[in-house]
């Protein structure tokens, strides 16, 4: 497992979770670079984080097709296991 820059253990390459820890500082800059950064790290499909962080930002729009993105997102990031994950799923 990669560890991001606040030393947490994430899943995806470590190529994945830096661009990943560079998209969260682009966005908490409001830098437009962000959209690009996340889809890089998200082409790590097992960089789960970087899919919902993708879906995120998606949601986050005023565009349309807004939503169908943030669909795409997460249905492209790899389902969720383990303890509890079944309570993080929509019913």
């Amino acid at each position: 497992m990669a560890v991001d820059g606040r030393g947490l253990e994430m899943s995806g390459s470590a190529a994945a979770v830096a661009a990943y820890d560079r998209a969260l500082d682009q966005m908490i800059r409001f830098q437009a670079e962000v959209m690009d950064t996340s889809a890089a790290a998200a082409e790590d499909r097992s960089c789960v984080l970087a899919g919902v962080l993708c879906a995120y930002l998606a949601l986050m729009s005023t565009e349309a097709g807004a939503v169908g993105r943030a669909e795409q997102a997460l249905a492209a990031a790899p389902a969720a296991d383990g303890p509890g994950a079944a309570s993080l799923l929509p019913r």
